[in-house]
């Protein structure tokens, strides 16, 4: 790290921007230290990613081809199922997949009464 103080009481960063406190140019060059990917990261995100494509292909099958689901209904529908995921899962997660199988064309999204409804394609 090269700090460089100039006459007018600004210090320079290594990349050439100024500031007017050292703390300042040293907070910033600390932030571009690039971030580092620790292998507990990658193992703990692996396992997330595979137990969100289980309730995903769970949620499927519990759904029933052109029945119309609301979040709410589906989501207290698979909980028996969701036993690995009893104390993690919430509505807001499942809402979160349900969107990603819309986004997929797995599962159509309609609305009716400011109410959305998830019908299985």
């Amino acid at each position: 790290m090269k700090i460089e103080k100039t006459t007018i009481d600004k210090f320079i960063a290594e990349d050439g921007r100024e500031f007017y406190s050292q703390i300042e140019c040293e907070e910033y060059e600390k932030s571009l230290v690039p971030f580092v990917i620790k292998p507990e990261w990658i193992e703990r995100h692996q396992k997330q990613v595979a137990e969100n494509e289980k309730v995903k292909i769970i949620a499927l099958d519990c759904m029933v081809q052109g029945e119309k689901y609301i979040l709410t209904d589906l989501y207290f529908e698979i909980l028996p199922q969701l036993e690995f995921l009893r104390k993690r899962m919430t509505v807001q997660r499942l809402s979160a997949l349900i969107k990603q199988l819309w986004l997929e064309g797995l599962v159509d999204r309609t609305e009716e009464h400011r109410q959305a409804y998830f019908i299985k394609l």
